[in-house]
């Protein structure tokens, strides 16, 4: 919780908010962080050029992935290891180019695995505050 928000909820309990409106408060900044969160998710695979930047990725990858269906590097998450792995083997990537693909590819999954993460936290706040105003 940023200082910001500790200084408004300071706030609302010497004003006497009641305990909705401290939920509703808590609520309101809790998605307030998780779109920032997943904006910045979301901007790390925006296009095969900037993930082949960020990754030093060599840039003729790119079509190799466009012959896969992938049209941005978030596409690659709907394939396993396995299937990466073989991708790697079938295109002949050389050593430091695969592990540093492998790389991007995992980057990729975690930021996946990240966006799940916060959207389920977010739902079980939303959760723990229906029930407890209920």
């Amino acid at each position: 919780m940023s200082l910001s928000e500790c200084q408004m909820i300071t706030r609302l309990k010497i004003y006497g908010a009641d305990h909705l409106n401290l939920n509703y408060f808590l609520l309101s900044s809790s998605v307030a962080v998780i779109i920032e969160k997943m904006a910045s998710f979301a901007s790390c695979s925006d296009n095969f050029d900037d993930w082949c930047t960020q990754w030093n990725i060599t840039t003729s990858v790119i079509q190799l992935c466009n012959n896969l269906g992938a049209s941005v590097p978030s596409d690659l998450a709907e394939l396993d290891a396995q299937r990466i792995e073989k991708f790697i083997q079938e295109n002949q990537l050389l050593e430091i180019e695969a592990t540093r693909f492998r790389r991007g590819y995992q980057a990729v999954i975690e930021a996946m695995v990240g966006v799940s993460f916060i959207l389920c936290c977010f739902f079980l706040l939303i959760i723990s505050i229906v029930s407890h105003s209920l």
